[in-house]
């Protein structure tokens, strides 16, 4: 069967995400979450969300573009503020690698490395890691970033490269717009996979994800598209569910805050419990799966076979959390 990992980002970013992605997981067809160790609701999904069920699969979600540091702002000045706030998007950490290499890189690392020791000392296993904006596919930072994913054990990574068949299913009239805003990214994010998949000795990865091209708006008819298009190998839908009025904390970007108000936070969600996107992996032949049942990473590390398998649940669809 396929194995298709269905993953939620941004898990700790606030308590209404965290409470959407524990409905999603219990009741719906997620498999998978990464966790923010800035999230300001970081404790919340640690406790509320990842203690009760070890069946999800839980990866790093470096966040290196909003919130604040882990590290003390003075050991990484050149990507936050005085306040301690990430001053930086996906471009303008690119430009940083590249103009300021060696002191970008070594803060760069500093602070993965923080928010790694974070997630141990409050003994969350992780089976991969990924990012806020993708911006671990940066080259300089990927390179960084592997070699604390093999140091810390984390057995796999997100590669951002989506495939052009899903291009080809958002060339709908309707979905033109979201094409137009998505494609770029998606462009230079399959780029950057070009050299990065050849970087990645003993870590696993799917073979491909979906979820770029579509992303903030995978609604049920994006997420089912998806699951028709996963191939034989292994591959991950990305997702982005949350609830109505969110908890928002001050030192969340506005970019986030803007992103996390929006109704299609609740309308990704909602596919995520739609017995329609069961039906649809029923119909796919598809195997629910977490990053640590691919092979790659079962081979890399032991301990975290120990976690339940995932079957699909019985549907007991909830109101929208809140």
């Amino acid at each position: 069967m396929k194995q298709l990992i269905i993953n939620a980002d941004d898990l700790g970013i606030c308590r209404s995400t965290n409470r959407a992605i524990d409905e999603a997981f219990r009741h719906g067809v997620l498999t998978s979450a990464s966790l923010m160790a800035n999230g300001p609701a970081f404790d919340h999904a640690v406790e509320s969300v990842i203690r009760p069920n070890p069946g999800l699969g839980i990866g790093l979600h470096i966040c290196l573009t909003g919130g604040r540091s882990v590290s003390p702002p003075d050991d990484v000045p050149a990507l936050v503020n005085e306040d301690g706030r990430f001053r930086h998007g996906f471009l303008s950490l690119l430009r940083l690698t590249l103009t300021k290499r060696a002191s970008a890189i070594e803060q760069v690392e500093r602070e993965v490395a923080a928010q790694f020791e974070k997630l141990r000392a409050h003994a969350v296993s992780i089976d991969h890691v990924d990012s806020h904006r993708h911006v671990h596919m940066i080259p300089a930072m990927f390179d960084v970033i592997v070699r604390l994913a093999r140091h810390y054990g984390c057995p796999a990574i997100r590669i951002s490269h989506e495939p052009l068949r899903a291009v080809q299913a958002l060339t709908r009239p309707s979905q033109l717009p979201l094409l137009a805003n998505n494609l770029p990214k998606k462009v230079v994010l399959s780029l950057l996979a070009l050299r990065n998949r050849r970087r990645t000795p003993c870590l696993g990865s799917p073979s491909r994800v979906y979820g770029i091209l579509g992303s903030g708006k995978m609604d049920l008819g994006r997420v089912v598209d998806a699951i028709q298009a996963a191939g034989s190998a292994a591959s991950e839908i990305i997702t982005h569910p949350g609830g109505c009025d969110p908890d928002l904390d001050g030192t969340l970007s506005r970019t986030d805050r803007q992103f996390l108000r929006s109704p299609n936070r609740g309308i990704e969600f909602e596919a995520l419990v739609n017995p329609h996107a069961r039906a649809a992996l029923d119909r796919a032949n598809v195997a629910p799966a977490r990053y640590q049942d691919l092979g790659a990473a079962r081979d890399a590390v032991d301990d975290l076979r120990v976690a339940p398998r995932i079957t699909w649940k019985s549907a007991r669809i909830g109101k929208l959390p809140r």
